[in-house]
C-alpha cells in the first residue's frame, strides 16, 4: 500500500507551486502523457497516480523529476499526437524564425543597395587592342615564303616513242623554295629535283635512264631551275622564266602555269602552283635516239608543287 509520505508532497507545500501548477496545465493539455518536458529547461517530469481522480480545477497531482534530456523527446501514449510541441517551445521557435526572417531581409536590402551602388559606377574602358605585328613569311608587300612539300609535288615529262605514242615519266624527288606576293613580279622560285629519282614503273628503263645515254645521275644527280622573272596576266595565266641546269647545262626557258589554290584547310598555310614548259634534249647534250626518230627530241615538263608557308 502507497503511504501519503511516499508520494512526493502536493505543489501546495512546495516551494516552486507556481511551476508546478503550470507542469500541471501542460498535463491537462495533454491528458494521455505520462512524461512532460519542462518548457525552458532540460527536466523531465513524470505524473504520479494517485488514489482519487485527477481534478483541473484543485490540482493534487504529484510529479517528481525523473531525469534530464537534451534533446527533450516526449513519451506519449499510442494514441497521442507524436507531433505536439509544447506551446512555449513553439512561441521560442517562432521567435528564432522571425528573427532570422527579420535579418535575411535586412541583409537582402543592404545587398540590393551596394548592387545599385556599383551600377552608377562608370563602365571600365575596353582593353586595347594589341597592334598587329606582320609574320616574317608575310611582309607589307604581301610575299608569302613557302617550302616545297615534297610528298605532294612532282615533276613529269613527256617524250615521242618511235614515232608514234607519248611516253610519260616521272621524278619522285623534288624540292625547294618559292615566293608569292600580291605583285606578280615580286613572286620568285628555286627547285631543285633529284634525277636519280626517276620512275617510268619499268626497273629496265629506269635503270637505262640514270645512264649516260640519258641523265648520267653518276655525274649529274640534279636537275634545277632559278626564276628570273615572274608576271600575271588579268586572268592569272603565270609566265616564269629562269634558266633550267640539266646534264651539267644551263638554258632560259620560260614556263607557263597558274596558281592552283592558296588554303590553311589543313591547320598550316600551303599554295599550290603549276606549270608546264618544253625543251629540246638535244640542246642539254642529250642525244640520244635523236637521229633515228625513235624517241623525240621535244620534251614536254610538267612540275606541281605544293608548299607549306615558312614559319
Amino acid at each position: 500500500m502507497t503511504m501519503e509520505s511516499d508520494i512526493v508532497p502536493p505543489y501546495r507545500r512546495t516551494r516552486s507551486r507556481g511551476r508546478s501548477r503550470r507542469i500541471c496545465r501542460q498535463f491537462d493539455r495533454s491528458p494521455a502523457s505520462n512524461k512532460l518536458q519542462v518548457p525552458g529547461t532540460s527536466k523531465l517530469w513524470e505524473r504520479r497516480s494517485l488514489p482519487h481522480a485527477h481534478d483541473t480545477r484543485r490540482c493534487e497531482a504529484r510529479c517528481r523529476v525523473i531525469g534530464m534530456t537534451v534533446p527533450f523527446q516526449s513519451t506519449t501514449a499510442s494514441n497521442a499526437n507524436p507531433l505536439s510541441i509544447p506551446e512555449s517551445v513553439m512561441n521560442r521557435h517562432l521567435f528564432s524564425i522571425t528573427s532570422i526572417a527579420s535579418l535575411t531581409a535586412l541583409t537582402a536590402i543592404s545587398l540590393a543597395g551596394l548592387a545599385a551602388t556599383q551600377d552608377t559606377k562608370p563602365a571600365p574602358k575596353p582593353a586595347t587592342a594589341p597592334a598587329v605585328v606582320a609574320t616574317p613569311t608575310a611582309s607589307a608587300e604581301g610575299v608569302r615564303a613557302y617550302n616545297v612539300d615534297d610528298i605532294h609535288s612532282s615533276a613529269m615529262f613527256r617524250v615521242l616513242h618511235a614515232g608514234a605514242g607519248q611516253f610519260w615519266g616521272r621524278f619522285n624527288g623534288i624540292a625547294g623554295t618559292f615566293t608569292l606576293a600580291d605583285d606578280a613580279s615580286k613572286s620568285a622560285f628555286s627547285i631543285t629535283v633529284d634525277v636519280a629519282s626517276v620512275d617510268t614503273s619499268v626497273d629496265q628503263l629506269d635503270g637505262h635512264l640514270k645512264g649516260a645515254d640519258f641523265f648520267n645521275v653518276a655525274e649529274f644527280p640534279t636537275m634545277s631551275f632559278s626564276s628570273r622573272s615572274t608576271t600575271s596576266s588579268s586572268t592569272g595565266v603565270l609566265e616564269i622564266s629562269g634558266d633550267l641546269t640539266l646534264h651539267g647545262v644551263t638554258k632560259p626557258v620560260t614556263a607557263v602555269g597558274e596558281i592552283t589554290g592558296v588554303s590553311d584547310m589543313s591547320g598550316t598555310a600551303r599554295a599550290g602552283v603549276e606549270v608546264v614548259f618544253t625543251i629540246k634534249r638535244s640542246d642539254f647534250g642529250m642525244n640520244y635516239g635523236v637521229a633515228k626518230g625513235m624517241l623525240g627530241d621535244s620534251v614536254r615538263i610538267l612540275v606541281n608543287i605544293e608548299g607549306v608557308q615558312a614559319k
